[in-house]
Parts: structure tokens; sequence; C-alpha cells
């Protein structure tokens, strides 16, 4: 973890002890609507959880994003059920993705990379019964992406020409998801419209003849 967001969630729970002994203390609810000392806590620690949050968006270009289930349900169109494969869920909040998927395809390897420690711990417990899943804590750019079959990412339009490149850089082979926003330079091999459109991109990096031809204009 980070060094930054291991002493804010030292901070967090410190001031949450400290709320815990006011709590004590004031035992009334008049005594506790007075009671300075724990306004003053809860909008720290509001202000904690906020950062932890929020923040880590600031570092990846990439607000935060959820999968709607329609979104979900076209994922499960292309992956295979017969076979194994490795998915990442580039970005994977709260979870929600890995855990509606994996018990879909049990063959699947279902990880999820995730900057947030309060999202990454979310969907840690969201997903821990999933023996196919697994939560890391951290960004997708010090990762090592080469080995997926399946990336999906629902980032920005930004974060997207990153990774894009990113993967480029590796090397990697596979199909890279993007949900809403598609890639400026490159044509997507299929396109699933919804609410949130699904962009498809069939990747070979390691043979220059297959990348996918440049958008022209």
């Amino acid at each position: 973890m980070p060094k930054c967001f291991a002493l804010t969630l030292k901070s967090l729970v410190t001031r949450y002890a400290q709320l815990i002994g006011v709590l004590y203390d004031d035992i009334t609810l008049e005594q506790l609507k007075k009671n300075k000392k724990v306004k003053t806590v809860m909008v720290e620690i509001f202000i904690v959880l906020f950062f932890l949050i929020f923040f880590p968006a600031l570092y990846t270009k990439a607000p935060i994003y959820l999968s709607n289930f329609e979104a979900i349900n076209q994922l499960k169109t292309f992956l295979p059920s017969d076979q194994d494969f490795k998915f990442l869920d580039a970005g994977c909040g709260t979870g929600r993705v890995l855990k509606a998927l994996s018990s879909e395809f049990p063959k699947g390897s279902f990880e999820g990379i995730e900057l947030s420690p309060l999202l990454a711990l979310f969907a840690t417990l969201l997903t821990w019964r999933s023996q196919n899943v697994r939560v890391k804590l951290g960004t997708l750019f010090t990762h090592q992406l080469k080995n997926y079959d399946y990336i999906y990412a629902f980032l920005s339009p930004v974060a997207h020409a990153m990774l894009y490149e990113y993967l480029e850089k590796l090397g990697f082979q596979g199909t890279l998801v993007l949900n809403s926003f598609p890639l400026d330079k490159i044509a997507h091999d299929l396109k699933i419209e919804g609410k949130q459109t699904l962009f498809l991109y069939k990747l070979n990096f390691t043979d220059k003849d297959l990348r996918l031809p440049e958008k022209k204009g």
C-alpha cells in the first residue's frame, strides 16, 4: 500500500477511536448534539473518506464510473463458457463486475485492480467467497498486463489512451474491452450498443501486421 494511503488510514482509525471515546463520555443525545468535538471529528472522518475514495482519480485521470447491469450482461455475450481464460477489470471499483462474471464463468480467472483503498476493500469483501476472483490494490501502469486474455476498463478517454499505449509497450495479445469511451486512433473490432456502449479491440502487438488500422481523418 502506498505510504500516503497507509498514513491516511492510520489517521482515520485514530480519529474514529477518538469519536468513540467522546460518545462514551457524552451519553445523552442533547449533549452529543452540543459537543463540538464530535462534530469536528465527524467532519474530519468524512474528509478522509472522501480523500480515500476520490483522490486516486487525480492520479489515474479517471473519475469513478460504475458499470451498469446492462454492460455486465453485454460482457457475458462474448466470454467463453467452455474454456479457461484470464479476465482483468482495470479499475474494478466496488467489484460488481467481478462478482457477476465469476459466478457465470467458473472456468475463468478474474482479477481486479483498484487504486482507491476503500473501493479495493469493498471489492474484496464483495467477492471474498468467489474462489476464482482476486482483487489487488495498486495502479495499472505498474502491473504486468501481458498475461490476460481480456482486459476490461471503464475509465476515461485519456486513461483509455494511456492504457492502450501501455499494452502496446508490453506486447499484449488479447481483447481490450472499453466501456463508453472508444480509442481515437484505431478502429474497434466490435461495438455493442447500450446505455453504456462497449468497444472491443482484438490486439496482437507481437506481430506488426496484425495491429488495427489507424482511423483516417
